[in-house]
């Protein structure tokens, strides 16, 4: 018969087996060990299981969006939004500058509004973050209302702004799937209540077309 202590350190076979005689250890006297030894380590395997499914998921999830030319948001102060394609090294801080005629660039994340877009946007590993001309009080730059609102720290945001993601190490990246560009542009118009919008197509009977 299987004698648990000797398994303590055991495969994942000896686990499982554990597992499928619970009962019968049980009545043998092991209750007290498989309580304290071997359910413990039971749990964190069905929780890694589920991890290791949840990221399967993710990546499935993720290799089904529809890839596009990279591209980041600029916000202007009249709450026109306007979609400029970029190339990939053209990300870093000394380039960005360039779309917004800006010297230096503020950074502005870590705000309530910004968070809530990027959890309900579902991006994994980076977050919605804006990029403002750190100059913007001095030239006197019209109020950007949209850009107040989503960086919500009660401090008046002027100027055009950039949106991007970035990661963790602050590196920033442009959007690269449809759906990403689509769903942040989405919440971005439920934050402001409609503030946020494409310029109007002459055409287009009054619709809107993200994607022109």
């Amino acid at each position: 018969m299987l004698q648990l202590k000797a398994l303590r350190h055991g495969s994942d076979k000896a686990l499982d087996t554990v597992i499928e005689n619970l009962e019968e250890y049980v009545r043998m006297g092991y209750g007290k060990e498989i309580e304290k030894v071997w359910m413990p380590k039971w749990i964190k395997k069905l929780e890694e299981k589920e991890k290791e499914e949840l990221e399967k998921i993710e990546k499935e999830r993720e290799e089904s969006k529809t890839p596009m030319t990279p591209t980041i948001i600029i916000i202007h102060p009249s709450g026109i939004a306007e979609f400029v394609e970029v190339e990939l090294e053209k990300m870093i801080k000394k380039d960005l500058v360039e779309f917004i005629g800006a010297k230096e660039l503020d950074v502005l994340h870590f705000s309530a509004p910004l968070n809530k877009i990027t959890n309900d946007c579902n991006i994994k590993e980076k977050r919605v973050a804006l990029y403002a001309d750190k100059e913007s009080t001095e030239k006197n730059l019209p109020t950007n209302r949209v850009a107040t609102i989503l960086y919500g720290h009660a401090i008046e945001v002027k100027g055009p702004v950039i949106v991007t993601l970035e990661n963790k190490t602050y590196t920033s990246y442009p959007f690269t799937t449809e759906e990403d560009l689509e769903n942040v542009f989405d919440a971005m118009v439920n934050c402001t209540n409609g503030l946020l919008r494409l310029e109007k197509e002459e055409d287009d009977d009054g619709k809107y077309d993200a994607w022109s």
